[in-house]
């Protein structure tokens, strides 16, 4: 089965912040799959209109979610996706509601038998940002990547966990930090 990718490469925001830390290492990621010729979207969940998952189980039937709402475009174009960046800080040592509000509408990725209705070997690439506590950031890093390779079959491809966040512009300002992310979008 030959599998064709609609759409490159999308970045995932899930911080209420405009241009904070989690967007910003986002931005370099994309940039780098973007200068090695990869077609690019970023979505900022914070700006979008959203409902949660309603357990309604209607995904089940046709394998798309029912509810007519923005993330509803955005899990269309995870499916037709390579490779897919998942960008959160941490509040209060989990990813933000936004976030986790994305994260559970995936469930209409799966059958009813948890078998995924979307293709698998999509790059995946997780970024979390917090205050303070990198224990904890690496932890809620390491669940969303572990969870997305079990049940959709993607391919971890690059990591970062940033700690000492809190002022919305410490990435900015961490160059060699920046470049780790253009690398890891250049490699997708």
């Amino acid at each position: 089965m030959i599998v064709r990718y609609m759409m490159s490469v999308i970045g995932i925001i899930g911080s209420p912040r405009v241009n904070g830390n989690s967007e910003t290492i986002a931005d370099s990621v994309l940039a780098g799959a973007k200068a090695n010729g990869k077609e690019v979207k970023k979505y900022n969940l914070n700006k979008m209109k959203m409902v949660g998952c309603q357990a309604c189980m209607g995904c089940k039937k046709n394998g798309i979610c029912v509810q007519n709402d923005d993330i509803k475009v955005l899990l269309e174009d995870v499916k037709n996706a390579e490779a897919v960046i998942l960008s959160t800080p941490l509040y209060i040592s989990q990813p933000t509601a936004q976030f986790r509000m994305f994260w559970d509408r995936c469930y209409s990725f799966m059958g009813v038998d948890f078998s995924p209705f979307i293709a698998g070997g999509k790059k995946l690439v997780t970024i979390v940002t917090c205050g303070s506590q990198e224990e904890a950031g690496n932890k809620v890093a390491d669940n969303i990547e572990e969870m997305f390779a079990a049940m959709f079959k993607m391919v971890p491809s690059g990591k970062i966990v940033m700690a000492g966040g809190g002022p919305p512009t410490v990435a900015k300002e961490n160059k060699d930090l920046l470049n780790k992310a253009e690398a890891i979008g250049k490699a997708l």
